[in-house]
């Protein structure tokens, strides 16, 4: 969306550079199994082409290689602002085990609460964490904000530094997942039983901590 919306967007979820005019594009699959396009750029490829032409940058890899951007872009010349969509604590954790592809519904039918709230919260967590502290700290200043609502973020602050397109390209439609999504009755399930017990977990780790703080919503919307 928003590399087909300005020019100078770079990273994972797309490059305005690449945009063809029309939306015909069609995801391929890579030698690792993952489905990428010009809405989901490879990592490797992100590396290849550097980030000197860039003045958006979107990245999902873990907190230390933001980190690194931020700095190389400081020595740059360039005021580096960091914006950091929140979560809900529990539908987070169900996405991550969607995306680590784990069985919730055999978890759920084959442990009791206390092992299936266990399982959830030891073994839904990605290798490396997208954010950390020092994001904020390296940063020259940051926004928290409810993912959802990208687009207000995008009114009060991205339109005012982006270079805008002459017209907005269609948004591409193409489709990048390699899981499906759970059931909504496993869902419900899982968030019955153990809703509480993520939350508790969650809520000790400094990113849904910084986010609670600065975003209530974080802790009042189930988004599941």
């Amino acid at each position: 969306y928003i590399a087909r919306k300005y020019y100078g967007v770079c990273g994972h979820k797309g490059y305005s550079s690449d945009q063809p005019l029309h939306i015909g594009d069609k995801p391929r699959e890579g030698k690792d199994g993952e489905i990428w396009g010009p809405d989901r750029v490879d990592f490797g490829d992100m590396d290849d082409r550097g980030w000197h032409n860039c003045k958006l940058i979107s990245h999902e890899s873990w907190a230390e290689l933001s980190v690194s951007i931020i700095k190389y872009m400081q020595e740059l010349g360039f005021s580096m602002h960091a914006l950091i969509p929140c979560r809900d604590p529990v539908s987070h954790t169900i996405s991550k085990c969607s995306h680590l592809k784990r069985d919730l519904a055999s978890w759920s039918k084959h442990n009791n609460d206390s092992e299936l709230c266990h399982l959830i919260n030891t073994q839904c967590d990605l290798e490396e964490d997208r954010f950390n502290e020092s994001i904020i700290a390296v940063a020259n200043s940051s926004t928290f904000y409810w993912y959802k609502n990208f687009t207000e973020i995008d009114e009060e602050i991205v339109r005012d530094h982006m270079p805008l397109r002459p017209f907005v390209l269609p948004e591409h439609t193409g489709k990048y997942k390699t899981n499906e999504p759970y059931p909504n009755e496993v869902v419900r399930e899982v968030v019955q039983r153990c809703g509480t017990q993520i939350h508790e977990y969650k809520m000790k780790d400094p990113y849904y901590k910084m986010c609670a703080q600065s975003v209530p919503l974080v802790d009042q919307v189930p988004d599941v």
